[in-house]
């Protein structure tokens, strides 16, 4: 995948495009996952301008809810960012260029608000400008139309917690515009890494393909001892006399069988003088 590299350290080694989020409750993180999300990365780079002398580099990076038994459109969005290099070697990255509403970026995966799913999805943002550490930051708008209920204080402090401040048009804080920040300047965030886990998704259907075939070894085993247990039983009510002496005969069979051993075993032991 063509990524442009301009200002962009060679130790920074990129993910697979493909992954899967194990989602923990934030609350509970060791216990087991409450829900799988698919990340698609996708980052290019276009040239305009007169020679291509204008770099435009972005990032995408779509996420879906994986369901049992459910396809496409189970909760998915997209989070995405760009970056502009000029000639003269000024760079300005918009850090919401996904917006579905002027600078507001929604994550759509009812049930899993609180998760750090989107604060996971900016932080690859925040990580991936960081590349271009002395580009502006392009102005984040807060809507307040868009500060409802609890809504309101989070979002101040989703972006804040990124190293973002504003300056705001009211004493409630609903409404405002992002103060100058160069991305070299913007903090990441990693506390999704107590309840997430990040995983190839190859690997991912690699396990449940691993765990699908010792289910069904397991259900094989139980149909063949189900099946052995129904034969027993139907034995038994055509011939309950002799099913009954052939169960006394192999049960006293086990324990002579046990008993012999133990007898020779006892002499084969060592006397002690």
């Amino acid at each position: 995948m063509p990524t442009h590299l301009r200002d962009w350290p060679t130790t920074t080694a990129q993910k697979p495009r493909l992954q899967v989020l194990e989602v923990r409750s934030r609350v509970a993180p060791d216990a087991l996952p409450i829900a799988s999300v698919l990340v698609e990365r996708q980052e290019s780079v276009t040239y305009s301008g007169p020679g291509g002398s204008v770099c435009t580099s972005s990032i995408q990076l779509h996420y879906e809810r994986l369901l049992p038994g459910h396809a496409v459109g189970t909760g998915n969005g997209c989070f995405a960012a760009y970056c502009v290099q000029t000639p003269d070697g000024a760079a300005t990255v918009k850090l919401c260029a996904g917006a579905t509403a002027g600078d507001a970026v929604f994550l759509d995966l009812p049930g899993l608000e609180g998760n750090r799913i989107g604060t996971y999805l900016m932080n690859e943002i925040v990580e991936w400008a960081a590349r271009w550490p002395m580009a502006e930051v392009g102005c984040i708008e807060l809507d307040a139309g868009l500060a409802i209920g609890e809504n309101h204080a989070r979002r101040n402090r989703f972006c804040e917690q990124f190293g973002l401040e504003f300056d705001f048009a009211d004493a409630d804080l609903r409404e405002g515009l992002s103060l100058p920040i160069r991305a070299g300047a913007l903090n990441p965030v990693h506390t999704w890494r107590d309840n997430i886990r990040e995983r190839d998704a190859r690997q991912h259907v690699a396990d449940i393909l691993l765990d699908l075939g010792e289910a069904r070894r397991e259900r094989d085993h139980a149909l063949r001892v189900n099946e052995a247990l129904a034969t027993q039983l139907g034995d038994a009510k055509a011939r309950p006399v002799r099913w009954a002496l052939t169960r006394t005969w192999q049960t006293a069979t086990r324990w002579l069988a046990a008993g012999v051993a133990a007898v020779i075993h006892r002499l084969g032991r060592p006397s002690t003088p």
